[in-house]
């Protein structure tokens, strides 16, 4: 119903993931899931048609826009206004933006101890339900 009229819109595009997530119409094919988002909003509507293929089947997705947005910045031309000295520095804050990506990935995935998760729940509860008699 929903999801059909979804995946037959122009300005939709799938995105492929290679994890479980968590957004409201997603469905289950193969080994991955698919979503969809609007094309017309912000990130998607900066980014061509074939790049946007590209980038829906890739496994991380920030990483390949920080190879993209390298690789864009080598195809600029040499002139008065760009020199040598510009590109390289465009460069290092790519690197340095790629870097900082690989870290927050390694974050992102270290597994959160059982008791860890357990007590953290158990006092965001307690808190919750005592909050009213504190207001």
């Amino acid at each position: 119903s929903q999801c059909k009229e979804l995946e037959c819109s122009p300005h939709v595009l799938v995105l492929n993931e290679p994890r479980s997530i968590s957004i409201s119409h997603t469905k289950k094919r193969g080994g991955s899931r698919e979503c969809w988002v609007d094309k017309r909003a912000l990130p998607w509507c900066l980014l061509p048609d074939p790049v946007l293929s590209k980038l829906g089947n890739s496994h991380n997705r920030p990483l390949w826009v920080t190879d993209r947005l390298s690789l864009e910045i080598t195809e600029i031309k040499y002139d008065d206004n760009f020199t040598s000295r510009e590109r390289l520095e465009l460069l290092k804050h790519t690197n340095t933006l790629s870097k900082c990506i690989g870290h927050c990935e390694r974050i992102h995935q270290t597994a959160v101890p059982l008791n860890y998760a357990r007590h953290a729940l158990r006092s965001l509860t307690m808190w919750s339900f005592t909050l009213p008699f504190g207001v």
